[in-house]
């Protein structure tokens, strides 16, 4: 089978809603307190200065 002749498959939100029910139902005490306490780290990031036709920054 090509690649175009492949199915995109695209989960409903309450296939993904369903489906994340299932996993969380395997989880431990300490995985429920891991997951609920985890924070994403922010990454400070700036645009890089860009030169106009001037020469200017």
């Amino acid at each position: 089978m090509r690649k175009s002749d492949e199915i995109e498959y695209l989960p409903t939100p309450e296939q993904i809603r369903e489906t994340c029910r299932e996993i969380q139902q395997g989880w431990s005490e300490h995985d429920w307190k891991h997951r609920a306490t985890t924070t994403i780290q922010r990454v400070e990031w700036k645009v890089p200065g860009v030169k106009d036709h001037s020469g200017k920054r």
